[in-house]
């Protein structure tokens, strides 16, 4: 399953979808599943096979919606990372910027 694809049933859920990069060390991805008042599960691109469900608003949903977004999840993270379709490129951008000098 690639990413565009796990974001797709992410939405047919209800839920949302998002992604940030961890641009200290790894440049990896993070994946996440949230609702409206956060994070929900999540992944990442450093290894396959890793879920996160360490989140406050996961363990206060009911066990039905916990089994499918666990359910999907597992469909998405045997996924090899490289077939996910989704990596961190590091671009450089130069931009201009004006100082406002007052008196």
């Amino acid at each position: 399953m690639t990413s565009k694809e796990f974001e797709e049933k992410v939405i047919e859920l209800g839920y949302k979808y998002k992604y940030e990069v961890d641009d200290f060390d790894t440049d990896e991805v993070y994946e996440y599943i949230c609702n409206s008042r956060g994070e929900l599960v999540s992944t990442h691109t450093l290894y396959t096979y890793e879920i996160g469900t360490s989140y406050r608003e996961f363990t206060w949903l009911p066990d039905e919606e916990k089994e499918k977004l666990i359910k999907l999840m597992f469909e998405y993270i045997k996924t090899p990372i490289k077939d996910r379709k989704i990596e961190a490129v590091k671009k450089t951008k130069t931009v201009e910027y004006y100082d406002v000098i007052r008196d």
